[in-house]
Formats: C-alpha cells, sequence, structure tokens
C-alpha cells in the first residue's frame, strides 16, 4: 500500500518542487496540496492522510490553526512533519500538545525530508527514549537563553553582584516564555521570582529596579541606545522594571527570529 502524502506550503515553487519529489517516489502517493490553511483542512476533509507536511507560516490561517482543526474535527491523519523557520520552548510545547512526529527547521533540502517520511512511516516509537530527549532539549535550550541573557546583561552594565541582577535574569526568563507576564508584573511575575529566591515582592521589585539604576547611571551608553532608542541622559527618566523587561525579551525574541 502507498502511503498517501499530503503538502502544504506558502512557497508555490517550494509546494511544486515537493510534488516532482513525492510523485517520483513508488512508495508515495500525492494526497493533495495547498499553500493556504483554511484549504488545506477543506481538503482534509474525508480523507486518510498517512503524512502531512505541514508549512507553520501559512497566508490567512497558519500551521497551529492547521494541527488545532485536525485535532478538533478528528480528521484522520496518522502523522505530521512542520516545517519552521523558529524554534523555542513554548512553540516544541504546542508541537508536543499537537502530536506533531517531527521538525524540520529552514532552510532544508528536499531529500532529507524524503528520507524523513521514509522514516516516519516505518517508525517504532520508544516513549522512555523520546521523554529523555525532549529533556535534553529543553535543558540546551534553556542553557542558551540563559547564556543570551548573561551577555546582553552584561552588554548593559548591570553588576552581576547584586540580586536585582539574578531578579532580572529570571525575570526575563519567564517573559520569554510567556510574554503574558508582561501584563502580570506584580501580580504575577514578582511572587514567581520570589518565590524562586525565598525572599519578598517587593523586594524583588527594589532589586530590580535599583539594578536598572545602575545600568542607566553607569552602562554603556551605546548598548543602551541600540535597545532603548535613545542615549542616556539626564533629561530622559529611566525605563519602568516592566519597560525594561519587556525591552530585553523582545530583543531576545527578534534575535532568535533572525536566526
Amino acid at each position: 500500500m502507498k502511503s498517501l502524502i499530503f503538502l502544504v506550503d506558502e512557497n508555490r515553487n517550494q509546494l511544486s518542487a515537493l510534488e516532482r519529489a513525492i510523485s517520483s517516489v513508488e512508495e508515495f502517493e500525492l494526497a493533495g496540496m495547498t499553500s493556504d490553511g483554511e484549504e488545506c483542512i477543506r481538503q482534509l476533509e474525508g480523507k486518510h492522510v498517512h503524512v502531512l507536511v505541514l508549512d507553520m507560516i501559512l497566508p490567512k490561517k497558519d500551521g497551529f490553526y492547521v494541527l488545532e482543526e485536525i485535532r478538533s474535527r478528528r480528521l484522520q491523519v496518522d502523522h505530521i512533519i512542520c516545517i519552521s523557520s523558529y524554534l523555542s520552548e513554548m512553540i516544541l510545547s504546542e508541537f508536543n500538545r499537537y502530536c506533531v512526529d517531527y521538525i524540520m527547521m529552514k532552510p532544508y533540502e528536499i531529500p532529507d525530508l524524503i528520507r524523513k517520511i521514509h522514516f516516519i512511516r516505518n517508525y517504532q516509537p520508544d516513549y522512555s527514549l523520546n521523554e529523555e530527549l525532549q529533556k535534553k532539549l529543553g535543558r540546551s535550550q534553556n542553557q542558551h537563553l540563559e547564556g543570551t541573557i548573561t551577555e546582553l546583561l552584561h552588554e548593559l552594565g548591570v553588576p552581576a553582584n547584586l540580586k536585582g541582577y539574578q531578579y532580572l535574569r529570571c525575570a526575563i526568563m519567564q517573559t520569554y516564555r510567556d510574554m503574558d507576564l508582561l501584563g502580570k508584573v506584580t501580580k504575577t511575575l514578582y511572587p514567581k521570582i520570589a518565590m524562586e529566591f525565598q525572599t519578598t515582592p517587593s523586594r524583588v521589585e527594589r532589586g530590580i529596579r535599583h539594578a536598572i539604576e545602575v545600568a542607566w547611571n553607569r552602562g554603556n551608553a551605546h548598548v543602551i541606545h541600540k535597545i532603548f532608542g535613545y542615549t542616556i541622559s539626564m533629561e530622559r527618566s529611566k525605563p519602568t522594571n516592566s519597560e525594561f523587561i519587556a525591552m530585553l525579551s523582545d530583543k531576545i525574541h527578534m534575535e532568535e527570529t533572525r536566526v
């Protein structure tokens, strides 16, 4: 029995190249293809697809819409390969929630994708091994994020010996993973940090404020201008704790997206 493959990619040239590659494999049969998330769901209705190759960046409705609709409508899709140009701990968590089988990062080679489809169709999962791999990946991502934040705070001139330095590192990591916390700094973020460091939310707030003051008064004016859009000036007040944390979290997100 041939494996039925469905292709979704926003780039029509890439879609055509994928179509030719799938059609050239004797064991595969093209079940359909589209460059639109809504059209993908319409075509999947009533079909049984063995492997869905899904580009996450799509017009109108993105890949997460497709994943949610597949689950909510209980469409018959055995395996899913997601194509993405960006991966974070939050996105990885979402992929796990939707039982995505494999993630390919852009740019990728079509022969590599063909090999992954073969692999997935013949794969017998070892769930205990998969859990260990996820833990290792999570640890690696945490180490990379911690290193990025440390480097950024050092460039800004925040002294590592201040308590507020540790609170800031924690705050940036927390908001990087969950941007909604920026709207709940006092009620949620400070108490979470306080619990981790066995202190009080008010001390967390004061410690972060002091660390920002030190960076603002003694830090690298060029770096501050690059991140915040203005130079150190007595005429310009320092950013609030929330503004400072939000700007650094956003900068890290932007840098990761470029990569």
